[in-house]
């Protein structure tokens, strides 16, 4: 991981966090400004690595995640083959938590594919409360039609307690 940890650039798949948890953390990335997720979170250990991740990555501004089961392998997409419906955790509050700084120039978040799963509301959450500057988070909705389901997400994100006071919502 050494090797990397001075990229500007980082795209990764759903495999990240199992690479990255077991003893490959690098000190700090400290010039990526943009980090890529490509997958869906599958678990709060996944979730909690993420975290992890994000917080040695002090010159980050932009972050793009995409929670589609499909990866980008630098060649083309690869459709993950997973017939079952994906059990998706949200971070108990009161349990053991995760220390991590404050994102200090995250400044615009796009999550696509987003459907509402516990794993990425608890995504949502920490980056909100996290993100001393952020300007702007777009949503793109994964159910194209489901106007229930978007209100609801749009709803929950709007009652989220946010660190910048200058955050635009903008959703598709």
């Amino acid at each position: 991981m050494g090797e990397i940890s001075h990229v500007k650039l980082l795209g990764v798949n759903s495999w990240f966090p199992q690479y990255y948890a077991n003893g490959r953390r690098c000190t700090t990335f400290q010039n990526l400004n943009k980090f890529c997720w490509f997958g869906p979170l599958e678990s709060e250990r996944d979730l909690v690595t993420l975290f992890a991740f994000l917080g040695d990555c002090p010159s980050l501004e932009r972050m793009e995640v995409d929670f589609r089961d499909r990866f980008w392998n630098g060649f083309g997409d690869f459709i993950c083959m997973n017939f079952d419906e994906p059990s998706f955790v949200e971070l108990e509050s009161g349990g053991e938590e995760l220390h991590v700084g404050c994102l200090y120039r995250l400044k615009a978040v796009d999550m696509l594919n987003i459907s509402g799963y516990k794993c990425e509301r608890g995504l949502l959450k920490w980056l909100l409360q996290k993100a001393l500057v952020l300007e702007t988070l777009y949503l793109e909705f994964e159910r194209v039609g489901d106007e229930s389901g978007k209100e609801l997400l749009l709803e929950y994100v709007s009652g989220l307690p946010k660190a910048s006071s200058c955050i635009q919502v903008l959703y598709s």
